[in-house]
């Protein structure tokens, strides 16, 4: 039997009238929802500088300063505006404090490598404070003022050595990824092994602004910057603590401020020869390993410095 029309007919109007006089409500209802509900969080959309970083890189310089090429280095690293470090040799700020002004003018760190790049483990412990001691007062009298940062040359350090210089309050540091660029390689084999020596978390490059193959060595910077750049890596300067700190701001290099009282660090290495120890004990040794001469300064070939789970103080 058909439906009455007229009933239908009844039962729409009854229900289009119900829904204009509750839609206004159920609008409202909608629009306070969408503008009390929290959205996404921050974090999630746009996450830290930090956390964006598949791991951190501090760029190093040893041997320095040298005409020609430490000048060119702070060039590219400053359009590239990434921080970098300078582990200066005393005699040659004596000879050209103008470079060291400089750097330091730049915004980068200047660290200490000895007066005369001589290997510290085979010092007396005075022998170790003088050369200490008098690249500080080179670098303060040409007018800048040094991080406590420290690199024994060659990275040749022993229990003895590293004792006399966190008394000297020295915060020796090391590196993870040796360029190797005194001993060969072109400017794009050197920029080769430093990428492929990255790793997520903390890295520290070490290459020479002063030594005879600086210039091939300063060719590949560009290179290493934006492929690692592109590679998911950001660029810290170093902290107090000798490891790489918070990412640069994109404006340029921040140098890191290092107070007197910066605790001395500790990297351990990876060695072939069996000392007796465990991989993870936190105590820098005499070194296995032998320095050859190469070039205006020494080179020293040493094992990849890798674990840096034990990178700290005392």
């Amino acid at each position: 039997m058909p439906p009455n029309r007229g009933l239908v007919t009844h039962a729409v109007r009854v229900f289009h009238h119900r829904l204009r006089s509750v839609l206004p409500a159920l609008l409202l209802i909608g629009l306070v929802l969408t503008l009390v509900s929290p959205g996404p969080a921050v974090s999630a959309t746009v996450p830290a500088r930090a956390a964006q970083c598949k791991g951190h890189v501090a760029l190093t310089f040893d041997d320095g300063p040298a005409v020609g090429t430490t000048r060119k280095l702070i060039r590219i690293l400053q359009q590239e505006e990434v921080p970098a470090t300078f582990f200066v040799v005393g005699r040659r700020v004596r000879q050209h404090p103008e470079l060291v002004r400089e750097i330091a003018a730049a915004g980068f760190e200047i660290g200490n490598h000895s007066w005369s790049h001589q290997q510290m483990t085979a010092q007396s412990g005075k022998q170790v404070r003088w050369t200490l001691h008098a690249t500080n007062q080179a670098l303060l009298k040409a007018g800048v003022t040094p991080t406590r940062l420290m690199r024994p040359p060659y990275g040749a350090i022993d229990a003895r050595v590293r004792r006399v210089i966190t008394q000297a309050g020295y915060v020796p540091v090391l590196w993870s990824v040796d360029s190797r660029d005194w001993a060969n390689g072109s400017s794009q084999q050197i920029a080769r092994r430093i990428l492929n020596g990255l790793r997520r978390g903390s890295n520290v490059v070490l290459q020479h602004d002063g030594v005879d193959r600086s210039a091939i060595s300063v060719g590949a910077v560009r290179q290493v910057i934006r492929v690692a750049k592109a590679r998911g890596y950001c660029f810290a300067a170093l902290n107090a603590n000798g490891r790489p700190g918070t990412p640069a701001p994109a404006s340029g290099p921040t140098p890191s401020k290092v107070g007197t009282d910066a605790r001395p660090t500790a990297i351990l290495h990876e060695s072939p020869v069996d000392n007796g120890l465990s991989a993870r004990q936190p105590q820098l040794l005499r070194a296995p390993w032998r320095p050859r001469t190469t070039g205006t300064l020494p080179g020293w070939q040493n094992p990849r410095l890798t674990d840096w789970s034990a990178f700290s103080g005392p």
